[in-house]
């Protein structure tokens, strides 16, 4: 990985003033309907078929919405999990039955690398680097899960040519938005990229 150069934190300050200029601008109806063609898109690839386990998030305004692909996933008798805390500790807690964050759920346990991440950002690259709003929260989570399947969910205006990085930034598996799948290792695309337990 390559550590935090000077000047980048006015790179990403840009880039987050950027996009969320474009986000503010999207119509929620146009938001919801790229949303759906992204989860359907994430829906028919190998990973999503073959896992047992999804941690999504739930959506905050202006960003890709992977509550069709949460609802998926349930009626598919996988497992949903959704950030939340335990203790003041960030970590992903099951779903429940509506697909909603639940207080009680039991938490995804380090090393669950069936699982598939859709792990939201401010924006991605084509090299899988992701720029999030400031606070490392996925970064520590995804830690966890090192041999997981991690997909930026984005909508297509969110790729920019280059995220500036640290040295604790977890890089995602790939990327898919409303428009295409961009694979850092095309081989996990196609193979299945892990035991189903």
């Amino acid at each position: 990985m390559v550590p935090e150069r000077e000047g980048d934190d006015g790179a990403k300050r840009r880039i987050r003033e950027a996009l969320g200029v474009v986000r503010a601008a999207l119509p929620s109806d146009t938001g919801r309907r790229l949303s759906a063609i992204a989860c359907e898109r994430l829906a028919s690839t190998n990973g999503f078929r073959r896992t047992r386990h999804v941690a999504a998030y739930v959506a905050l305004r202006g960003e890709p919405d992977p509550a069709r692909l949460v609802r998926l996933a349930l009626a598919a008798g996988k497992r949903v999990y959704l950030p939340g805390d335990a203790d003041g500790v960030p970590c992903f807690r099951r779903a429940g039955a509506d697909g909603r964050p639940t207080d009680e759920g039991a938490r995804l346990s380090a090393g669950a690398d069936t699982t598939v991440f859709v792990v939201p950002g401010v924006a991605f690259d084509a090299e899988g680097w992701r720029l999030g709003r400031g606070r490392g929260i996925y970064d520590r989570l995804l830690r966890d899960h090192p041999d997981s399947l991690r997909v930026g969910f984005a909508f297509d205006f969110q790729i920019v040519p280059h995220i500036p990085r640290a040295e604790w930034d977890v890089r995602m598996t790939a990327v898919v938005t409303e428009v295409r799948e961009i694979w850092v290792d095309a081989s996990r695309r196609t193979l299945p990229w892990g035991a189903v337990r």
